[in-house]
């Protein structure tokens, strides 16, 4: 008799465990933005997730050099001062008539729009998504971005002392642009 309510135990107990595995099915399925972007252009960087129909979304919060600079609530009213967080960063200039939240009842995506890049733009961005039901499963995703600025005034220039060199003989070559970056 010690037996079986062992075995109902361990079956309870297995079942448990595959429902509580079943329960993290938040999955961050990419983040995407271009590595390099242009000094003074706008982008968009989109986080794309997928999840179970009934699986609520708590937050998705967007971080620049592990420094939080948006977050959003999505299941939260409209009208609530709490659905997005701003936190001033360095560099970070949101344009806020292009950022969107899509959803449908098993996928999403949060887009948030830069404006007025800056070399200061610079870093590690990272999405992170929470799921608003224990046991609260995260998914995040790093991606770098670079702000580049492309020389000013044409391409490099290359002069060299001497029209006309013959083999073994010397001569002096400068190569030279205006500021770029790198």
């Amino acid at each position: 008799m010690k037996m079986r309510s062992r075995e109902y135990f361990l079956l309870e107990l297995l079942i448990f465990l595959a429902l509580l595995n079943s329960s993290g099915s938040l999955t961050l399925t990419s983040l995407e933005f271009p590595s390099h972007v242009m000094l003074g252009q706008s982008m968009n960087m989109k986080c794309s997730f997928t999840k179970d129909p009934a699986q609520q979304i708590d937050t998705i919060k967007w971080y620049k050099d592990g420094l939080e600079f948006f977050r959003l609530h999505p299941n939260m009213p409209i009208n609530n001062d709490n659905l997005i967080r701003l936190f001033p960063t360095v560099g970070v200039k949101i344009d806020y008539n292009t950022t969107s939240y899509q959803t449908l009842p098993q996928s999403g995506q949060h887009t948030v729009s830069l404006v007025n890049t800056m070399l200061s733009t610079s870093g590690v961005y990272r999405c992170q998504i929470t799921e608003a039901q224990a046991p609260f499963h995260t998914e995040q995703q790093d991606k770098n971005l670079t702000i580049i600025i492309q020389p000013e005034k044409g391409s490099p220039r290359i002069s060299v002392s001497k029209t006309v060199v013959s083999l073994g003989q010397e001569a002096t070559v400068e190569c030279w642009s205006d500021r770029s970056k790198p």
